[in-house]
């Protein structure tokens, strides 16, 4: 009852009119006892139990699970007939069912002996299909009308039918990959951070395999795949130089392809170059895109609110404080944060690191004790949280409790086995350096300067994130205490 019941709930009111007066003209007592059940469940009723009472006073059996089952079949198919001919869904996703509908259609025809029509619609959806590189739907309509038209025509219709035929099925394997090894890429970074090691080994072998399979006439869909993964390879290996240019060419490329010019396409091209701006520290031009992304994203989506945290982080780098100080507050009234604790943990997090930038040390203790969820990320989110945590603490001279903190903090990195944590490491030293020698920010740079300089160099394992979970470079706010003070005492 309860898949139902979700069916029942996100159709809206044009379709539920919609679905009750085509069963209300229906004669028949099988389709005046589905209207019956809609309306059950229009009105509330949500188990089995209550449902069937009503609907033939007694408890669930075979033939309330009959009607349930047919009413379910029945909503389906109202909306596929109605989601191919609405207009306030995408385009691609129209014209994916508008194809789909006519090779239905054109195999009922089909079955009824009726050739020439079913060829006119299969010829319309083959069209469809070749222009949006639907590349099952082509195999599938090729098939068809080589088995059917061919088969009755003879060998010239067969062949022409049979055109391409593997040259479509190559591309289909061909974007199947290049899709494949961009999401191996993706996924492990995409919910959590400092997660790059475990794919890093992999990247340059399937990079060459798909530079490989990568020619002159490769579909659009392979190369917009392909793109994508470039991108993601060269981020990983720190050549961001590289991985601009391949975002220039995915931002030039959907736009004008039917099968990819849609606005999430759009906006997730600007959001990726946007990132990588950041890292190439231009971060005028990331802000620039990182407001096409967010202006092009769907309002109250997921990605909308991660083109939103490329953003604040443009601003912050920037220096441009007011500006992301309005980002956390939008980010934190967003719908996506109520039903995701780790996300709203994360801009909790990024609000505590903007407030101890600019001077409101207090509030950022306060906002990091609301940080509890990002004890998940154990190889990502919380190293920032207990780095931050002992900024905070280092702050009030407190050296005892600071030493506790840095033991939990060595000891969560040297349970890290999978995830790059030399940077973090080398901080932890620096922390312990500054213990050992009195709380004096100007002789620990002194005695540790080879460490200092590993992570101002920024290389290699050693790379800062500007977008991960070291939100206030270390480096930097080391050597801003020298300016600031040039004694402490415990």
């Amino acid at each position: 009852m309860k898949s139902l019941t979700q069916i029942v709930k996100s159709l809206k009111p044009s379709e539920i009119r919609f679905i009750k007066k085509l069963y209300s003209s229906q004669p028949n007592g099988e389709e005046k006892k589905r209207l019956k059940l809609f309306e059950i469940l229009l009105s509330g009723v949500e188990t089995d139990e209550k449902a069937s009472k009503i609907l033939y006073n007694s408890s669930p059996n075979s033939a309330f699970s009959h009607i349930k089952a047919r009413l379910k079949n029945d909503i389906f198919n109202f909306l596929l007939v109605q989601d191919s001919s609405k207009k306030d869904v995408s385009k691609i996703y129209q014209v994916e069912l508008s194809c789909r509908k006519y090779v239905m259609q054109g195999e009922i025809l089909l079955t009824r002996g009726l050739y020439s029509e079913a060829e006119k619609l299969l010829l319309k959806a083959l069209k469809i299909a070749i222009d949006y590189e639907l590349y099952l739907d082509i195999l599938r309509i090729k098939t068809l009308l080589r088995t059917s038209i061919g088969y009755r025509s003879g060998i010239k219709e067969f062949d022409k039918h049979s055109h391409n035929l593997d040259y479509f099925i190559t591309e289909f394997n061909n974007f199947s990959k290049a899709k494949e090894y961009y999401f191996r890429l993706l996924l492990p970074t995409l919910f959590k951070t400092n997660t790059k090691k475990e794919v890093l080994a992999l990247s340059a072998k399937w990079s060459e395999e798909l530079d490989g399979l990568n020619h002159e006439n490769s579909s659009a869909n392979f190369t917009f795949n392909y793109y994508l993964f470039k991108i993601s390879h060269h981020n990983l290996y720190q050549e961001y130089k590289s991985s601009i240019e391949y975002a220039k060419k995915l931002i030039q490329l959907v736009p004008g392809t039917p099968s990819l010019n849609s606005s999430p396409n759009i906006s997730g091209a600007h959001m990726v170059a946007a990132s990588i701006y950041l890292n190439l520290k231009e971060y005028e031009l990331s802000i620039e895109e990182a407001k096409i992304a967010v202006k092009k994203f769907r309002k109250g989506m997921i990605n909308e609110l991660r083109a939103q945290e490329v953003l604040f982080f443009g601003y912050l780098r920037n220096k441009d404080f007011e500006k992301a100080s309005e980002i956390i507050e939008y980010a934190l009234k967003h719908k996506q944060i109520k039903s995701n604790k780790l996300l709203k943990a994360r801009w909790y997090y990024f609000e505590a690191n903007l407030e101890y930038i600019t001077g409101n040390k207090a509030q950022a203790f306060k906002l990091l004790r609301k940080n509890n969820d990002l004890l998940k990320d154990k190889s990502g989110w919380l190293i920032g949280f207990k780095l931050l945590e002992m900024m905070l603490t280092i702050e009030d001279k407190d050296w005892f409790l600071l030493g506790y903190q840095l033991n939990n903090f060595n000891q969560l990195l040297g349970r890290q086995q999978k995830a790059n944590v030399n940077r973090a490491k080398i901080i932890g030293q620096l922390i312990r350096s500054l213990l050992s020698n009195g709380g004096f920010f100007n002789v620990t740079i002194e005695k540790s300067a080879d460490k200092l300089k590993l992570l101002e160099d920024g290389m290699a394992d050693f790379y800062w994130d500007p977008i991960g979970y070291e939100v206030i470079r270390f480096d930097k706010w080391l050597k801003s205490k020298v300016k600031l003070t040039s004694k402490a005492s415990f």
